[in-house]
């Protein structure tokens, strides 16, 4: 049967769920019904109170019922499935890495063992042995020694400088090579793009300064980009009447005071969703 929940913590800590969207968590903590009870939802441990008793490793189904307006966050749940064995199949000398959710009473620590697909596996540790302090979020080695009983050591991740890079380059590479929007639906949109000087010259500026992949792997081009980005670009700008015609982010505000001049032009002076171009209204 359906009940609702009460989360206990602003919308800005919680998962960023869509009015109506439903998605799987898994119980970290157990806990009586009314008592707080952590969950891992969408890859965040966020706390709740539910009308039922929950055990640790059980999965919920639950919907987001607010209008997403209010700082605080409504989820209802829709099922709770039974306590199942999801624990992985160690074998020694296996590596998995983990990632620290809570520090527990009694000199323990609550890890997440992330699974490809499917929700993550809690696994609490007895850490009074050990001589380290650990925080939740924490990425962790865990390294199978046995597993009858299970017995672990954990290290701490250490990727050097060339694992960081091609990490970063392939998180960063799907919008390195994504296509831009389109521009030309929205020009034809407008009035004739002659009639129009500000909004092609500030489309023209914009335009020639965006560099393409090919471009800057020739190493002139290369550092002309790297001067007119990051700290580079911010000191330039710190110094008094800077002149740069390669400042992405102004090209695009010129652009949009242009356009937004054009626009009160042709709808003399008054702006509202009816005079805007399908394009731009649809944006």
């Amino acid at each position: 049967q359906a009940a609702q929940v009460t989360v206990t913590g602003s919308a800005s800590q919680t998962p960023a769920l869509t009015p109506g969207q439903v998605a799987q968590a898994v119980v970290i903590s157990a806990g009586k019904a009314g008592e707080n009870v952590d969950i891992q939802l969408a890859g965040r441990v966020i706390t709740i109170q539910a009308g039922v008793d929950l055990q640790r490793g059980q999965t919920l189904e639950l919907q987001r019922t607010d209008a997403g307006a209010s700082d605080k966050v409504a989820l209802k749940l829709l099922s709770v499935a039974a306590v199942t064995s999801v624990m992985p199949n160690f074998r020694p000398g296996q590596t998995l890495l983990a990632e620290v959710i809570k520090l527990l009473p009694q000199q323990s620590i609550l890890l997440a063992l992330p699974q490809a697909g499917k929700l993550p596996v809690p696994l609490e540790l007895d850490i009074s042995r050990l001589n380290s302090s650990f925080k939740p979020g924490q990425q962790l080695l865990l390294q199978i020694l046995g597993n009858a009983p299970l017995s672990v050591a954990l290290k701490t991740p250490n990727p050097n400088l060339s694992e960081n890079l091609i990490s970063q380059q392939r998180r960063l590479l799907p919008f390195v090579f994504a296509q831009p929007p389109q521009l030309q639906n929205v020009i034809n949109s407008l009035p004739d793009l002659r009639t129009m000087t500000p909004v092609q010259n500030a489309l023209s500026q914009l335009w020639q300064n965006i560099r393409e992949t090919q471009t800057v792997q020739q190493s002139a081009n290369l550092q002309q980009a790297i001067q007119q980005s990051g700290v580079f670009l911010e000191r330039q700008l710190m110094q008094p009447n800077p002149v740069i015609s390669g400042d992405f982010k102004a090209n695009l505000l010129k652009l949009a005071a242009a356009l937004e001049g054009q626009i009160r032009q042709t709808a003399n002076g008054q702006i509202n969703a009816q005079n805007l171009p399908v394009e731009i209204r649809n944006a």
